[in-house]
């Protein structure tokens, strides 16, 4: 483990809450076009986590996002930590086959997925799979674009996002791709999540992190 996730003291969450409080006009997030301040971020966050509040998402369950490099997938992330949920992150190239394997593998308590992405209807890709399989219940899915399901998607008060973690939990159930057989699930806590976050950021941004 690195010395940066060894000794680290706050989670990403947390950091994230502190940074906001700090600079709320900062943009935190640019995907194309869209250029995401703090406060912004941190409405998306609320939005995401009240939903998830309401379907009874809670500490210790799994809530599957299948998204491109969208901005919306930080906002999914930090919603479904301040709970104390697990991330589980569903490759954008999977279909029937693949979300089937997953769903098979781990019992999700909501998946957040676009309207549509690459002429694929992400709704009715899932809808297939869940009326294939035997289930208590299916899987609630919050849809993010283009219209952001806004009868489910509204805010309720002023209240800001729960953003605390564990640093030992764990955050992230990630699938491999599965090219030499069934794809399977590897977990990370938010600190070894960091570990390996030191690869994909510059020392800037790791100090702008502290």
């Amino acid at each position: 483990m690195y010395p940066e996730a060894a000794g680290l003291r706050t989670s990403t969450p947390e950091l994230l809450r502190d940074a906001v409080a700090a600079d709320p006009s900062r943009i935190f997030v640019v995907e194309e076009n869209h250029r995401i301040s703090g406060a912004e971020l941190f409405d998306a966050v609320t939005r995401i986590q009240q939903w998830l509040q309401r379907n009874g998402v809670q500490a210790g369950d799994c809530v599957g996002m299948q998204f491109p490099n969208w901005w919306e997938a930080v906002a999914v992330a930090h919603a479904a930590w301040g709970l104390g949920a697990v991330l589980c992150p569903i490759p954008v190239n999977y279909r029937s086959t693949e979300i089937r394997a997953v769903l098979d593998a781990v019992t999700l308590a909501a998946v957040v997925i676009p309207d549509t992405y690459r002429g694929v209807d992400r709704v009715q890709s899932f809808d297939e799979v869940q009326a294939t399989r035997t289930l208590a219940a299916p899987v609630l899915l919050l849809v993010i674009r283009p219209e952001m399901a806004p009868v489910a998607y509204f805010r309720t008060g002023d209240s800001a996002p729960i953003l605390h973690a564990d640093l030992d939990a764990i955050s992230l159930l990630m699938f491999t791709s599965g090219t030499t057989g069934r794809a399977k699930g590897v977990l990370h806590s938010h600190r070894t999540l960091f570990s390996k976050a030191r690869f994909a950021f510059c020392p800037r941004v790791i100090r702008l992190l502290h």
